[in-house]
């Protein structure tokens, strides 16, 4: 019966860190997806300052140049959210960041499956033995 336990509870240790590995490669994907949109940004921004002065007018110019930025640099800080995620000073993860959202990181996912696969791999050794 203690082998069938610790057989079950390692079953459901590696089934969480599949679910855990799946959700941290979902996290990187988005992570990537506001990468490509900060690109697009930073691409406007550039193509918008090579433009002869007089395409555009320069009030606008400036309006769209601060827009630009603001919209790189909040893709900077989810980016950061969504892939690093925060840690507290006894090293907790944070649930909430940022907006207040709350954001499980890729790399916190990634750590969770790793105390899986161990879990797995401890009553595997202890079920064989």
């Amino acid at each position: 019966m203690c082998i069938s336990f610790i057989g079950n509870y390692g079953d459901n240790a590696k089934t969480d860190s599949i679910t855990k590995t799946t959700a941290a490669a979902n996290q990187w994907s988005y992570f990537q997806a506001k990468s490509v949109k900060q690109h697009a940004y930073s691409l406007d921004k550039d193509v918008l300052s090579v433009l002869a002065p007089t395409a555009v007018d320069s009030a606008r110019r400036e309006e769209l140049l601060k827009a630009y930025d603001a919209k790189i640099a909040t893709y900077d800080k989810q980016k950061k959210d969504i892939g690093f995620g925060q840690k507290d000073a006894a090293g907790k993860w944070l649930d909430v960041v940022g907006d207040g959202k709350p954001v499980v990181s890729a790399t916190q996912y990634e750590e969770e499956a790793e105390h899986g696969i161990k879990i797995n791999d401890r009553c595997d050794l202890g079920a064989c033995c």
